[in-house]
């Protein structure tokens, strides 16, 4: 810094210098200052249950104003892909229900088909498959279960319409139709 009668200022004539430890670097993203935290999931613990600690350990912290939290890497790509398998399942319901309500002329047997969807959840969804429920794997594993499930009830169904075509009534035509596909009660 020059001064009026020319030279230099000495630098200890105008600050204080104070040691002090800083970052080496300051990492920003969308024009925030971040600090990112990485870390591996233990064997045998699904992601999402480790998603779900930390946060509830941060809610736990009580961040002040103006600090958030956010998930990145292959945890915010399973959240992603979460959204978009409910939207794919709801979307393939409603494409079930048509190609069946087509398929079968009626507007009651795909409903009474796809009702049948529901009540092959609570195996997978039981508490010893915890662990699993939450993995990535499972929901394509869900779709495909969903789906045998599905041509299981078709072909009931189609075969108790066909029983009901050779004269049975309904409740007889029901009751010999699962006794034939799955054997006596």
């Amino acid at each position: 810094m020059p001064r009026q009668g020319g030279g230099l200022v000495r630098l200890d004539n105008v600050v204080r210098l104070l040691p002090t430890q800083s970052p080496s670097r300051i990492e920003r993203l969308d024009r925030q200052r971040q600090v990112s935290l990485r870390a591996s999931v233990a064997p045998g613990f699904a992601q999402a249950d480790r998603i779900a600690a930390l946060r509830a350990e941060v809610a736990k912290i009580g961040l002040p104003t103006g600090y958030s939290t956010r998930i990145s890497g292959r945890a915010r790509e399973m959240e992603t892909t979460f959204r978009e398998f409910i939207w794919a399942f709801s979307l393939s319901v409603v494409l079930m229900y048509i190609i069946l309500a087509s398929q079968f002329e009626s507007l009651v047997h795909p409903f009474t088909i796809l009702l049948s969807l529901p009540l092959s959840i609570p195996l997978p969804s039981s508490p010893c498959w915890r662990p699993v429920r939450r993995s990535i794997v499972f929901r394509p594993g869900l779709l495909v279960l969903f789906g045998v499930v599905k041509k299981n009830a078709i072909l009931q169904i189609d075969h108790m319409n066909k029983l009901r075509e050779a004269g049975l009534d309904r409740a007889a035509a029901i009751l010999q139709g699962n006794r034939e596909r799955y054997g006596r009660f």
